[in-house]
């Protein structure tokens, strides 16, 4: 009689666990990959509406007298807006938050002067920080803290 070979079922459940391990290893990873990129995203998204605040003073948009442009927000919200001889809403997506603090940052006009300031965004351990700099600049980085930005 000819000897048959296969495979056992208990080396067929040894390959089917280990298939599952990777599976949940690679979802656990794209989804700490997606929240870091929405994270990243909404920072962008927030830079560049400090920004336009920020071209609103320079350029006098629809100024009146002794007005000034404001970015704000709410801690722990997704709303925000642009406030000042006009207003605009927006709102953050993809369950991105404000940090724990709120605030404004003004500019005024014609010169667009601040004081400056730190916006902070988050969605579950991933965060990024727009650094709003005295002298004008404005950049998003990775983690909580401006150090070496300003």
């Amino acid at each position: 009689m000819k000897n048959l070979r296969g495979v056992t079922l208990m080396e067929l459940t040894v390959i089917i666990a280990i298939i599952g391990i990777m599976t949940v290893v690679a979802m656990v990873s794209l989804s700490g990959a997606k929240n870091s990129k929405a994270v990243e995203t909404a920072a962008r998204e927030v830079a560049a509406a400090v920004r336009e605040a920020q071209n609103y003073a320079i350029t006098g948009k629809n100024a009146k007298g002794g007005c000034s442009y404001s970015f704000s927000y709410t801690a722990l919200s997704s709303g925000y807006n642009i406030s000042g001889c006009s207003d605009i809403s927006y709102t953050l997506k993809n369950g991105v938050l404000f940090g724990a603090a709120g605030g404004s940052i003004s500019f005024s006009i014609p010169s667009a002067t601040t004081s400056g300031g730190n916006i902070e965004v988050k969605k579950g351990s991933t965060s990024y920080i727009v650094c709003v700099c005295s002298s004008g600049k404005i950049e998003e980085k990775a983690g909580s803290s401006c150090a070496g930005v300003c």
